[in-house]
C-alpha cells in the first residue's frame, strides 16, 4: 500500500510511510519484558521485514538495559528453543488476537498514534516503519519495515 501512494500519489518517497512492523516491534518488546521481568521501555529489540508470518526478529541488535538478549538467550540451556518460542509468539500474536477479539484494530491505533505523535513533536526516534528501500540491506524499490 505505501508503494502503491507513493507511485499514485507523486509525493516525494520520504513523505510516504506505512506503518511497517511497529505493532511487531512492541509485541517482542512486551513480549520480552514479560519473559525477562522487565519493562518493555527497557528493552531495544526490534521485528524487521514484511509485517506478518514472513516477520524477522533482528536478534542481533536487541538488548535489555545493553546487555545483548541473544547472547542471553544462547546462555541458556534451551536458548535457541526459547528464542524460537519468543519469536513464535510475537508472530502469531495477531491470530490470539484476532480469536480472541475478531481484529486487531486497537493496536494498528495506537501504532499509527506512535507514528504521529513522533513526526508531530519531531522526537527525532527510530521506529521500524515501512519505507523505501534504495539498496539499503540489498533491497532496491520496496516499501518494508525498517529501522527509519
Amino acid at each position: 500500500l505505501s508503494y502503491a501512494t507513493w507511485k499514485f500519489s507523486g509525493l516525494p518517497k520520504e513523505r510516504v510511510i506505512g506503518s511497517g512492523t511497529i505493532l511487531d516491534t512492541a509485541r517482542l518488546r512486551v513480549c520480552l519484558g514479560n519473559e525477562f521481568k522487565v519493562a518493555p521501555v527497557s528493552i531495544d529489540a526490534m521485528m524487521i521485514g514484511e509485517h506478518g508470518d514472513s516477520v524477522i526478529a533482528a536478534w542481533s541488535t536487541a538488548n535489555i538495559a545493553g546487555m545483548p538478549l541473544k547472547e542471553i538467550l544462547e546462555s541458556e540451556e534451551n536458548g535457541k528453543e526459547h528464542m524460537e518460542k519468543i519469536y513464535d509468539s510475537v508472530r502469531n500474536a495477531a491470530y490470539d488476537i484476532i480469536d480472541a477479539k475478531g481484529s486487531t484494530s486497537l493496536a494498528i491505533g495506537m501504532g499509527l498514534s506512535r507514528i504521529s505523535n513522533a513526526i508531530l513533536h519531531n522526537q527525532n526516534v527510530v521506529l521500524t516503519i515501512s519505507t523505501l528501500l534504495e539498496g539499503e540491506f540489498g533491497q532496491d524499490g520496496v516499501y518494508i519495515g525498517v529501522p527509519a
